[in-house]
């Protein structure tokens, strides 16, 4: 082995040509603020195709918009949600598809634009959101993905609905104290679905 490295050094030296080196694959950095995520493989893309997001596999933003428009109509409606969510924001239907789009692989408005995970985190502090009320809303978001027609294929929506109900569930936890711990920085940050 040393004998070998001896002569490939030795033949160097005298003019002899360089071995070939191995391709390197380069993997491009994001630029300073753009997300920090890894698209996967849709389920519809043959190998070596194009890699998408849940994001992209949705249909962007206006088919995010036109499903929290629709949910935010059902919860409205809605006996056990309807009253925490007049009481909350105006903005909520914009702020929701802000937050979605990002969740999914796209933009980052609900961080760089709305305050990301405190923000997020401000808005349910104090609710003291219950688990029937955590389980209607995922129960209705749900219904809203079907009524508007987000894709219905398995891989997409056992991503979405296990994200969707952590998510929920994370809320929910976060929502039983005023002053909850994680209101003092330094602050989380959002954390991308994945497939």
């Amino acid at each position: 082995m040393k004998a070998d490295r001896r002569e490939r050094v030795n033949n160097l030296t005298a003019g002899g040509a360089r071995p070939p080196r191995p391709a390197v694959h380069k993997v491009e950095q994001p630029a300073v603020g753009a997300p920090a995520y890894r698209p996967r493989w849709s389920s519809d893309t043959p190998k070596g195709g194009r890699m998408t997001t849940m994001y992209e596999h949705v249909g962007g933003e206006d088919a995010l918009r036109r499903l929290a428009e629709h949910f935010h109509h059902l919860v409205l409606e809605d006996p056990l949600l309807g009253g925490l969510f007049r009481a909350g924001s105006p903005y909520h239907a914009d702020h929701l598809t802000a937050f979605l789009a990002e969740m999914l692989g796209g933009p980052a408005r609900y961080t760089d634009e709305l305050g990301g995970f405190i923000a997020l985190l401000r808005a349910h502090a104090g609710m003291r959101i219950t688990p029937e009320q955590s389980d209607r809303f995922v129960s209705l978001l749900l219904r809203a993905a079907d009524e508007v027609g987000l894709p219905d294929d398995d891989r997409f929506r056992k991503a979405f609905t296990g994200n969707v109900e952590k998510a929920a569930g994370f809320t929910t936890k976060a929502s039983q104290e005023d002053d909850h711990p994680m209101l003092q920085p330094p602050y989380p940050v959002l954390s991308r679905w994945q497939w």
